[in-house]
């Protein structure tokens, strides 16, 4: 009907304030309501409201199945054991780290599931930007692998390894041996 974009911009968002997807869903359905159905369209010179009853008798009814909503993907965990949805970074069981998990994020909840489909991450979605959620386990048991790989490092085993008999080019080349 007409460029719905660039009308919302203009129209209904200035000086609008929001605090979740709920409330601008919830001021939209007013605002269009009382305001942008009731006006006469600069275009078609009719009322949306009007125009709208017609085009939703000849509608069909909506399938059996709700739509898939959100978003879902599949990422190699990497060593900030961190996936990113949107402009936000959420935690991941550090356990996972460098293998695929499966990213699925609608507008309520991020869950991150492994390959065997065991959920490693779930958190309440947020809608701020540059934001880092951690997951106290997830932190807890990243604390714990950075100890276990210190303690590693710092006394390794006794690893037995084999020395090359490097007198055999000495008696190449006609040298004596041990002299």
């Amino acid at each position: 009907m007409e460029r719905a974009n660039g009308y919302l911009k203009s129209s209904f968002f200035p000086g609008r304030h929001f605090t979740q997807p709920s409330d601008v869903q919830h001021q939209l359905d007013d605002w269009i309501t009382q305001v942008a159905n009731q006006r006469i369209h600069a275009t078609t010179r009719q009322v949306p409201a009007k125009v709208w009853t017609a085009d939703k008798a000849k509608m069909t009814t909506l399938p059996p199945y709700p739509p898939q909503v959100g978003v879902m993907r599949q990422v190699r965990l990497p060593r900030n054991y961190y996936v990113a949805v949107d402009a936000n970074r959420y935690s991941v069981d550090p356990r996972m780290i460098n293998r695929i998990v499966t990213v699925h994020a609608d507008l309520e909840q991020v869950i991150v599931r492994a390959p065997d489909g065991v959920i490693v991450a779930h958190h309440v979605r947020v809608w701020g930007e540059h934001q880092t959620l951690t997951d106290p386990t997830h932190a807890a048991t990243a604390k714990q692998m950075r100890h276990q790989l210190a303690v590693t490092r710092i006394h390794p085993q006794a690893v037995e390894v084999e020395q090359a008999d490097l007198n055999v080019y000495d008696r190449l080349a006609g040298l004596e041996v041990g002299a």
